[in-house]
């Protein structure tokens, strides 16, 4: 067959593809009467509608935007698109995605060398695109995570509103895009093919985009020329793709009218047609929640519409649920984007876009006590150790955790017909027109940010200093105004009582209505939020005025913010006068049992809000938690709010314990660090904003104290000679060209710098505070420059070795690490661990305790870690920036890595939230966006991970929270931060006291011997090949459903007194003692699994042992289908006690009695399933309660198995406790 780029006809198969290895794609085109071409970017513009394009995205075809146009035009009309996926697809998917089924995001996952990307099969295979299952045996040798939402994703929509630069599509786009919601033109998205791993990853997606049928596929075209399916599978695809070629029809000069109204959860959405013929066309329903997340389109039926006639259709909504989006069950309500298509698709001919609110007239809301009211009784973090929590302004947030015996003061709002009528406002900022952050005063999102990042964002309001302000909302039509909140910051934080507003002047419709001076007190008794009670008033036009206040004594005012000003009344009729019970009761979630707090006769006027308080006391501990739910009922209106009683005697330290707020302290970042030491030069005295300036960047430069690699070459390429580029990379943990090493110069000037803090004589403890480029030690990747070598090369002869032969950089390099590779980190290690031990003794003769903090964690075996460890701790994986290939699971097993090779580091856990991608967030880390579900799921994955320390003791991997290197996003609403607090809460007080499930050991011990000694502190990834493997075999039997509770150290095992199965990572590097270790536990009966061949050296001694399960695969480099046989091995060897359902992992803990399983879902659809976990001997009966909403749950014997029936969310992570009775 003839390939060649030119005219073509109709029935045109178009290739970007080399046609010799797709013989049977050709073949099945042949069969079809499709005559094959190959396609340039050039050619995409003369597509016909009958065509059809197989486009595989790799690094070497990116296409333009007006080639992506003109493409998008021809598929619109008709032609069909199936894009494939190479190994590199870039950011082309992505940029495609207006038309595809998919946003294809995950296609510019950064995956690194070493990790080796998982094959799989076809595990699901769609009968109405493979009619005769063609598909089913189909393998591919990697994919791409595609689906038409995914989890992470959903998120991202929230941003939509802010025009902002997507550096992920090249594209600077406008405020109201449907970048992430797409068009209405691209419609019904379905998975085809499903993958075998957990989460039935889809392989195969399609949709239609206008007239055009679309379909995506998660891996390479080779992947189907590859199997013996082959030609059917293709013909399969091209038949769905050439289906029902569209008919283009005549436009419509009046599109039709649209109307939408909703009962009892059912839309009636009416069509009118407005022109004298009759017309046919489709309508597409797509629902979001009140966030702006997506939820899916509604099933819909074509309409048939009469001349001047209407059709009306019946479409049930989306309802709170269990298994639905925890948004949902906040506040039932939806954005509706509901669109009119013509009949061959190809016109969106008119969208309605309705905010909906399906709550009734009749609302409750329980509170168990304002966070900011409540002092914390437990040694944990609080409401102010993170600082982007911190920046919550007056946020209404619930107090979660009481000891028993607390007295609860909780607060019910009853409110009847009343809604906020701010978002239907226009607002106007009358004394600054031209200030955009009035956008932040009705968005329904409470924060302290500006714009970051490129997005044109705003979360607060800011006004003018020394000036009235005055703020005018106006309405579309007449309203009724009841009471007016505003949303400022709490008084006793450090900015809030300055830029709080004193006095407001109401007026509505030109007329004063109200003048308000005390709003400090109001603010102060709201914490943070301010609320005016009005006599109602019709109005169309409301305005604030905020006279700027007289001078006080000893009172700093700034300029106004306000988060959000909230306006409730009502539009048209008012509500009837309600008189109910109000009944307030407490909850047990394990047992179903509940005691009364308040039952009260109240009568609610129409329009009217009242508060009532319900004091009680929290019960006496009956096991080690109670999960209770604080719940008010008035009439049909009920809401409950989750509380926990615990005793806290367990709890994870607040990062505050080694970092006082009080301590005297230095900040490092890049090169601008070597300012903390030296007085640099007079060059440019000013201090910019960004992290690297002019002086420090040359100073460091000129004197080589930078991170020089290995493949670094000299150039004068610039007008400043340097080895490899200008940038802030610095590193102070090596000499100056005259030999000094760094920090012998440097510690009496730090503690001189030190000594000049204001606070240096109140604090006991000091801290170094290292951030970017200064990291808790040397990355020995990064020392390669001249003076190392010179130093080197002194270190030998000065041991009565040989000096360096090499004359060149690259000649020397060579020599270093293929002849002196462990002396060479030998003399590093030695350097290191005397800077730090020299430093901690400078501080300790000023009777100061020394701290260093970073990111990352030293990669160093054996005793020079103990020394390191006193001084290098409180430091954090970054579970953010430094995300794994996207993957949470293999992030996780990394941080378990770098504690696991020596056990001896006191880290601390970040408190992020919604930082679920680093694709995704990176771009905006100031500012990640994200939804409750994966954002619980990214943090459980890791919160409750043990370790076993060197003393043989088992614990939680963290010692104290929280750290956070990102921000928090602009669309922070109430749900946001409450949910996030909740987090926060579960991370500190439960608290992992022994493991339920598995341990992954490693040795360290061949590495910590001064032979092969290898050692670095920069990316752990890259300090030894050791640590990516464990990574991956971690996240390769996680992901199949092995419960991995922690990670261990094989030089720990003779300590460790514990039962729990344990798999061996390495045993082949294991020492004799540490085999020993291993067949005295396994004496005493612990299960074991052992990964290699045993055959060598000390592990020989496993080899044959009954009772040592045998692994002989290398975990990390399992396809699907092996690590989940594996998996079931495992299972039955090692008697797991937890069997995750299909579509789920997890892991689980011991907190004294009570077990809890943390639940992920991964196949991302919301469902109930079926947890079996372990039975306690001669248990009879179990309690089980799901912790993240306080439900009780279903526990039932399934022979030796407790069976828990769990509704999952799409996408969510959940933890289930249980407790069992004799």
């Amino acid at each position: 067959m003839s390939l060649h780029d030119q005219s073509h006809t109709q029935g045109s198969l178009l290739l970007n593809l080399a046609p010799a290895g797709l013989p049977y794609l050709l073949a099945a085109a042949e069969s079809r009467g499709l005559a094959a071409r190959i396609c340039t970017p050039a050619s995409l513009s003369m597509i016909s509608n009958t065509d059809v394009v197989i486009w595989q995205a790799d690094e070497h075809t990116d296409l333009s935007d007006e080639q992506i146009a003109a493409l998008s035009e021809r598929i619109r009309l008709g032609a069909s698109l199936l894009l494939t996926l190479g190994s590199a697809p870039g950011k082309l998917p992505m940029r495609l995605s207006v038309i595809l089924p998919t946003t294809g995001w995950a296609t510019q996952i950064n995956y690194p060398d070493w990790y080796r990307r998982q094959q799989t099969s076809v595990s699901f295979c769609d009968s109405e695109v493979f009619p005769k299952g063609e598909a089913e045996g189909l393998t591919f040798p990697f994919f791409f995570p595609i689906r038409p939402f995914s989890a992470v994703e959903r998120g991202e929509a929230r941003y939509e509103r802010y025009a902002q630069k997507i550096a992920k599509l090249n594209r600077t786009v406008d405020a109201g895009s449907n970048t992430w919601t797409r068009s209405l033109l691209n419609r019904d998205w379905r998975v085809r093919l499903s993958a075998s791993d957990r989460g039935n990853s889809p392989l195969l997606i399609t949709g239609r985009y206008g007239a055009g049928h679309v379909a995506v596929l998660a891996g390479h075209a080779e992947a189907i020329e590859g199997y013996s399916g082959a030609k059917s599978t293709w013909s399969a695809l091209l038949r769905w793709l050439t289906a029902s070629p569209a008919q283009p029809v005549s436009p419509l000069v009046e599109p039709p009218g649209i109307a939408v109204q909703v009962q009892h959860g059912v839309a009636s959405i009416q069509i009118t047609n407005t022109s004298a013929q009759p017309i046919s066309c489709n309508l597409v329903v797509r629902a979001l929640t009140w966030e702006g997340a997506l939820i899916g389109d509604i099933p819909t039926e074509p309409l048939s519409l009469p001349a001047l006639g209407a059709s009306t259709q019946m479409l049930p909504l989306p309802e709170p649920s269990s298994v639905g989006y925890q948004a949902l069950s906040f506040r039932h309500a939806l954005q509706l984007r509901v669109g009119i298509l013509s009949a061959d698709g190809a016109t969106l001919l008119v969208e309605h876009r309705v905010a909906l609110d399906l709550r009734p007239d009749l609302r409750v809301n329980i509170s168990a006590g304002n966070l900011n009211a409540v002092p914390n009784p437990f040694h944990t973090p609080y409401a102010k150790t993170l600082r982007p929590f911190a920046e919550r302004m007056g946020a209404l947030i619930s107090t979660y955790a009481y000891p028993p015996g607390a007295t609860v003061d909780a607060a019910v709002e009853l409110s009847n017909g009343l809604r906020n009528l701010a978002p239907f406002a226009s607002i106007h900022d009358l004394t600054s027109p031209q200030n955009l952050s009035v956008m932040a005063l009705n968005d329904d999102s409470v924060n302290n940010k500006t714009p970051l990042d490129g997005i044109q964002a705003f979360s607060v309001w800011r006004g003018k200093s020394h000036a009235e302000n005055v703020l005018q909302f106006r309405f579309p039509q007449e309203v009724t105004v009841a009471s007016i909140t505003l949303v400022g910051t709490p008084g006793e934080s450090s900015d809030g009582r300055d830029h709080n507003p004193a006095t407001v002047i109401i007026t509505c419709d030109g007329k004063q209505v109200a003048r308000i001076t005390d709003l400090d007190a109001r603010f102060q008794a709201g914490y943070g939020q301010a609320s005016l009670t009005l006599s109602p008033y019709q109005v169309e036009e409301l305005t604030l005025r905020f006279p700027w206040p007289n001078t006080e004594k000893g009172r700093r005012r700034a300029e106004p913010w306000l988060a959000e000003v909230l306006i409730d009344g009502w539009i048209g009729e008012p509500s009837s006068p309600v008189h109910q019970q109000l009944i307030v009761t407490l909850e047990d979630a394990m047992t179903d049992t509940s005691v009364e707090i308040l039952r009260q006769s109240i009568v609610l006027t129409a329009g009217a809000r009242r508060s009532v308080q319900a004091s009680f006391t929290m019960p006496i501990l009956q096991s080690d938690m109670g999960f209770y739910r604080l719940r008010a009922r008035y009439g049909n209106a009920d809401n409950a709010v989750a509380i926990l009683d615990t005793s806290g005697k367990k709890v994870l330290p607040p990062i505050t314990d080694i970092l006082p707020e009080d301590a005297a302290s230095l900040g490092f970042i890049v090169t601008r660090g070597f300012r903390n030491v030296f007085n640099i030069g007079t060059g440019t005295a000013e201090i910019g904003p960004t992290w690297a300036q002019p002086d420090d960047l040359i100073w460091a430069y000129s004197r080589q104290l930078k991170q020089i690699h290995r493949e670094a070459r000299t150039q004068a390429s610039k007008l400043y000679v340097t080895d490899d580029d200008m940038r802030h990379y610095a590193t102070p943990w090596k000499s100056f060209s005259n030999g000094e090493f760094f920090y012998e110069i440097a510690t009496p000037l730090l503690v001189e710098r030190m000594e000049a803090q204001p606070n240096w004589s109140k604090c006991s403890e000091v801290t170094l505070e290292h951030s970017d480029r200064w990291d808790t030690g040397p990355e020995m990747k990064s020392l390669h420059s001249w003076q190392d070598f010179v130093e080197f090369d002194r270190e030998l002869r000065r041991n009565g070795h040989p000096g360096l032969r090499g004359k060149t950089r690259h000649e020397i390099a060579d020599e270093i690490h293929d002849e002196h590779e462990s002396a060479w980190q030998g003399w590093h290690l030695h350097r290191y661990t005397g800077a730090v031990s020299e430093l901690r003794k400078a501080f300790a003769n000023k009777q100061k305790e020394l701290t260093i903090i970073a990111q990352g964690l030293p990669i160093v075996a054996g005793e020079s870690g103990d020394a390191l460890a006193a001084t290098i701790r409180g430091m954090s994986d970054d579970s953010t920036w430094g995300i794994v290939a996207d993957s949470i699971p293999l992030t996780t097993g990394r941080q378990l890595a770098e504690v696991a090779w020596n056990p001896v580091w006191k880290i601390s856990t970040q408190g992020m939230w919604a930082y679920n991608s680093g694709v995704l967030n990176n771009e905006h880390w100031h500012s990640p966006v994200g939804t409750t579900e994966p954002s619980r799921r990214t943090m459980y994955n890791r919160a409750w991970r043990g370790m076993v320390w060197a003393d043989g003791t088992y614990g939680s991997v963290y010692s104290f929270g929280f750290n956070s290197n990102v921000g928090a996003s602009y669309t922070m609403a109430d749900n946001d931060w409450q949910q996030w607090w909740l987090m926060q809460q579960r991370h500190c007080l439960l608290w992992p006291e022994q493991p339920l499930g598995a341990g992954l050991v490693l040795s360290s011990a061949f590495f910590a011997d001064p032979a092969h000694l290898q050692f670095s502190c920069g990316d752990a990834l890259e300090a030894n090949p050791l640590l990516p493997q464990y990574a991956m075999a971690f996240e390769k039997l996680y992901m199949a459903g092995v419960s991995i509770s922690f990670g261990a150290n094989a030089s720990t095992l003779d300590r460790w007194t514990g039962n729990a199965p344990l798999i061996l990572f390495n045993p082949d590097a294991f020492s004799e003692e540490e085999v020993s270790s291993v067949l005295r536990i396994q004496a005493r009966g612990v299960p074991i699994a052992a990964c290699g061949s045993l055959r060598s050296g000390p592990a020989l001694r496993l080899y044959n042992v009954p009772g040592i399960f045998q692994v002989e695969q290398d975990p990390a480099s399992l396809s699907q289908e092996a690590a989940s046989q594996l998996a079931s091995s495992l299972h039955r060897a090692l008697r797991l006690p937890i069997v995750f359902p299909s579509g789920t992992t997890g892991y689980g803990f011991l907190m004294g009695a009570t077990k809890f399983i943390v639940l992920e879902d991964w196949q991302e659809e919301g469902r109930e399933v079926v947890l079996l976990v372990q039975a306690r001997t001669s248990a009879k009966i179990a309690n089980a309660c799901d912790v993240n909403e306080h439900t009780r749950l279903n526990a039932r014997a399934e022979g030796t198995m407790w069976a828990i029936t769990v509704p999952l969310r799409p996408g969510d992570g959940t933890i289930i406790a249980l407790t069992e009775e004799v």
